[in-house]
């Protein structure tokens, strides 16, 4: 059968995978993805926006997708605005993450934590795949760059909240307060065209509130970067942003 050799042929409902006396529910210890994902694009007037919607386990039918839309879901969106001035380039951008539980099931079923499928998670050899910021979790970036004949010159901030599943766990385990594991971050980073040299520097402060649910925390973070290029001036950055804008 097609779902035995290729499992991404699955159906997307559970009622009609096939019944076998080890599994007659369709309750498998795969993760069920499933995901849609859009972007739009304006070149003439420097836009972008995009947005996808995720859930890591299948409805059981359609009145169950109907009813709990929400059950394992996670979402992202984003845009970026270009705007061109008289000699340089303004870039302005922005993302929401969001990998939080639902609320609790109505279906009776377990709450799921996106990332974290019965024992799998979305891994490849312990490195995690996807949002940086980690299961159930919640983000907000927005952040400017402004892009010159000498380089770049940006600006950011951003807040994460971390693991959510697990402060629900350890409130309830240790008798605490329900705390929220919350890092708000600053930041300012520049790019130099210097001849054939690139250097990059950033810093940032970052002011974490119950880190791993426990005490306060304060984080600044400093790193310096160059690359030679041999036969690329930096003046080829005049006309267009450079590629290189990790954050």
């Amino acid at each position: 059968e097609a779902y035995d050799l290729f499992p991404f042929f699955q159906a997307v409902l559970k009622s009609h995978l096939p019944e076998t006396p080890d599994n007659p529910y369709g309750n498998n210890n795969d993760n069920q993805m499933l995901s849609l994902y859009g972007r739009w694009v304006l070149p003439e007037s420097g836009f972008e926006v995009y947005a996808e919607w995720s859930r890591d386990d299948h409805s059981w039918d359609v009145r169950d997708f109907v009813t709990e839309p929400d059950h394992s879901q996670a979402w992202s969106g984003g845009f970026q605005k270009v705007v061109m001035a008289t000699s340089h380039w303004v870039r302005i951008n922005g993302e929401l993450i969001h990998l939080q539980q639902q609320l609790a099931s109505r279906a009776g079923r377990p709450t799921d934590i996106y990332y974290v499928h019965d024992a799998h998670g979305h891994t490849n050899d312990g490195q995690l795949l996807g949002a940086s910021v980690g299961p159930g979790a919640d983000a907000q970036y927005l952040g400017v760059d402004v892009f010159g004949k000498s380089g770049l010159l940006g600006f950011y901030v951003e807040r994460v909240r971390r693991d959510d599943g697990s402060s629900i766990a350890v409130a309830a385990r240790q008798d605490w307060p329900y705390r929220h594991d919350v890092e708000l971050t600053g930041g300012v980073r520049q790019m130099l065209f210097v001849k054939d040299l690139e250097i990059n520097w950033s810093a940032a402060y970052s002011k974490r509130y119950y880190r791993n649910f426990g005490q306060d925390a304060n984080n600044l973070k400093l790193s310096l970067e160059a690359r030679w290029m041999p036969g690329h001036a930096g003046s080829s950055g005049a006309t267009s942003p450079r590629a290189k804008l990790d954050r």
